[in-house]
């Protein structure tokens, strides 16, 4: 159950921390080689079928999305409070 969605919970983190880094796009082309063939090779054993492997891949992709949003809420609400909660300290 978790191999469908293994592949793509490493690679969709990995590109979102290096998409401000110069390496984006070597990332994203290696991440996106090594989801299709983890995919492709699951699909090709049998093991998945390819509705599987498309749903798992949209449901990280999904959840990565959801953490991103999350922590750059949460991170825009630090910056506007940090001085002020430097104050308290």
């Amino acid at each position: 159950m978790g191999t469908r969605w293994g592949s793509m919970s490493l690679a969709a983190p990995l590109v979102v921390l290096t998409w401000g880094s110069r390496d984006r796009w070597a990332a994203l082309a290696v991440a996106v080689v090594y989801v299709l063939a983890v995919g492709a090779s699951r699909v090709y054993l049998g093991v998945h079928f390819p509705s599987d492997v498309l749903a798992g891949w949209c449901l990280t992709v999904l959840w990565v999305g959801i953490l991103v949003v999350i922590l750059l809420l949460v991170t825009r609400v630090l910056r506007r409070y940090a001085p002020t909660l430097a104050d308290w300290v």
